[in-house]
């Protein structure tokens, strides 16, 4: 035959792109002690921990086109000393699919990630004489775009929608962010400019004032540090 014994052209039988999921994986174990667990700034307990930590990296591997992968990390403490708070943690889940046409220098992605805290804090600095942990989950879903230009210039355009909720403090909040990422040399600079536009929505009024002043911390920080231009918009409407 003219194409060998093993042709056939029944398209069931046309063998179809598998795709392979390379995995990645470490864990860590150990001991410590700490001076100030809780972080207060006056009551300072002491108290020696035990902690682990866990980390996975599984990396789909399929057509060039595409890019996939899946990121989790795990760490947590646990305190012998403390009265209460006896453990913290945080676990962050991240799902990632990226795809780039052939012959294309531009790449649409999807981001999902869920970030659980559980953190004792001392709160004696605000004048209550307790401390307590804070829980939270959070759910983010981020679609986003980039485009190369060249193989020192790309820009990339980010769109997230945020939902945040606490177990023991009442700053359960709603969210969305769009920023806007250039990265590239310029001789023998690295340049990285970035500037976002994020809005909060928040369920109690009490923790409005408060968390204000946390995003104004947030912002110098970013313009000084990250040479980033942050604005925020805060949904004042929600306290009203």
């Amino acid at each position: 035959m003219l194409f060998g014994d093993d042709y056939s052209d029944d398209p069931e039988v046309i063998e179809k792109p598998s795709i392979t999921w390379i995995p990645s994986y470490s864990g860590e174990i150990g001991a410590g002690y700490s001076d100030n667990p809780l972080y207060g700034p006056y009551l300072r307990e002491e108290a020696s921990f035990l902690e682990t930590s866990v980390e996975a990296f599984y990396l789909a591997q399929s057509k060039p086109e595409n890019f996939t992968y899946f990121y989790f990390f795990g760490e947590g403490k646990a305190f012998e000393d403390l009265s209460e708070n006896k453990t913290s943690g945080i676990l962050l889940g991240q799902f990632d699919h990226a795809h780039s046409p052939s012959d294309s220098s531009r790449t649409l992605g999807l981001r999902i990630r869920h970030t659980y805290y559980n953190q004792g804090f001392d709160f004696s600095e605000l004048g209550l004489p307790y401390s307590m942990a804070v829980k939270s989950n959070k759910s983010e879903v981020i679609p986003y775009f980039s485009h190369q230009w060249s193989d020192s210039a790309k820009g990339t355009a980010e769109f997230s929608l945020g939902k945040e909720d606490f177990a023991s403090i009442r700053d359960d909040n709603r969210d969305w962010k769009v920023s806007l990422t250039y990265d590239g040399d310029f001789r023998s600079l690295k340049l990285k400019f970035n500037v976002f536009l994020e809005k909060k929505n928040y369920k109690e009024a009490y923790a409005l004032y408060r968390s204000v002043l946390q995003y104004k911390v947030l912002a110098t920080e970013q313009r000084y540090n990250n040479w980033a231009i942050a604005y925020h918009l805060v949904n004042l409407a929600e306290c009203c």
